[in-house]
């Protein structure tokens, strides 16, 4: 449905996105970095309307992994978004305050939200070694989270995810040495 409130001329002349209806508009928006979409935003009312939107942030924060939280219904997915990217305080899946940061992926995620979502699940040496069976030589160029523990003691973690896609890998290798002999 096109919003014909908008006027078709405007002093500069005719505005070509007055007939667009407002889908399309939010389509296109998605499609632009955030610094363009807060641009686009200072356009006119209906761009302002339609770029502050949840629909043009949603997905941007969605893709993010970030959610809004349940305790916060005046927070929009734009304010949701500035907030995240001008501090590093905010879990990225909750949105509740923090001081854990997931340097592997170099997010911010609680000590709940880590533990609960597959993900962010990690495996430490040990376990790489021993139920995926890779090597050192495998190890050593997958990237690693530290874990502090007590007393100052670290912890040297994995994603899981990435540890079965090079488990997978080598399998592949080695079964295609065995049956093709290559």
């Amino acid at each position: 449905e096109t919003n014909m409130t908008n006027t078709l001329f405007t002093k500069e002349g005719i505005d070509n996105t007055a007939l667009l209806p407002n889908e399309i508009l939010i389509d296109i928006l998605s499609l632009l970095p955030h610094k363009q979409i807060l641009k686009a935003s200072m356009a006119d009312k209906r761009w302002k309307k339609i770029a502050n939107s949840n629909q043009v942030w949603g997905p941007i924060c969605g893709n993010m992994h970030w959610k809004l939280p349940s305790n916060n219904k005046k927070l929009t997915f734009k304010n949701l978004f500035l907030r995240r990217i001008t501090s590093s305080s905010y879990c990225c899946v909750c949105g509740c305050k923090t001081s854990c940061k997931f340097k592997l992926l170099n997010i911010t995620l609680c000590k709940k939200c880590r533990e609960n979502s597959p993900e962010f699940e990690t495996v430490n040496k040990t376990t790489a070694k021993s139920e995926y069976l890779l090597t050192d030589a495998d190890l050593d160029p997958i990237p690693q989270e530290i874990k502090n523990l007590w007393q100052g003691r670290k912890k040297y973690c994995y994603l899981k995810s990435v540890i079965e896609k090079e488990a997978l890998k080598k399998m592949g290798r080695r079964w295609a040495q065995r049956t093709i002999g290559c």
